[in-house]
């Protein structure tokens, strides 16, 4: 199943992506937790860049796009292990009316479900530490 047909504000990811991205080796920045609505926002830095990116990312030599998700309505959540740099593999399921979100590495299991699940951003960037990069 495509993981991006769950979230929901999917249209620009459609648009720069023509099969949805790799969730595998993300590099995941933040997690926050917020007392209204249930909310929990996590970052991270999605493995592949889009095949189709906005023309103002090409002329401004991006090469890495971080997403920010929105899960709302939370019901369970589940954080253990935290470390300096966390890359792992992001996988969503659809468990009836709930999404379930979990994020896991060798030192890190961060795992929510949620009623919705809304992409908040996506935003390009120059990682000058990536490989072959001219930025």
């Amino acid at each position: 199943m495509n993981w991006t047909n769950w979230l929901g504000n999917n249209k620009q990811m459609k648009m720069m992506f023509s099969e949805p991205p790799s969730l595998v080796n993300v590099l995941l920045h933040e997690v926050r937790l917020l007392i209204d609505g249930q909310v929990m926002y996590v970052r991270f830095d999605l493995g592949s860049f889009p095949n189709s990116p906005p023309l103002k990312w090409v002329a401004s030599g991006f090469n890495r796009v971080q997403m920010t998700l929105g899960l709302l309505g939370i019901s369970e959540t589940q954080i253990s292990g935290w470390s300096l740099i966390n890359i792992g593999s992001i996988k969503f399921t659809n468990e009836g009316e709930t999404i379930r979100f979990l994020f896991e590495n060798n030192e890190s299991y961060i795992t929510c479900a949620a009623r919705f699940a809304n992409i908040v951003s996506l935003t390009g960037y120059c990682d000058s530490e990536k490989p072959n990069t001219l930025c």
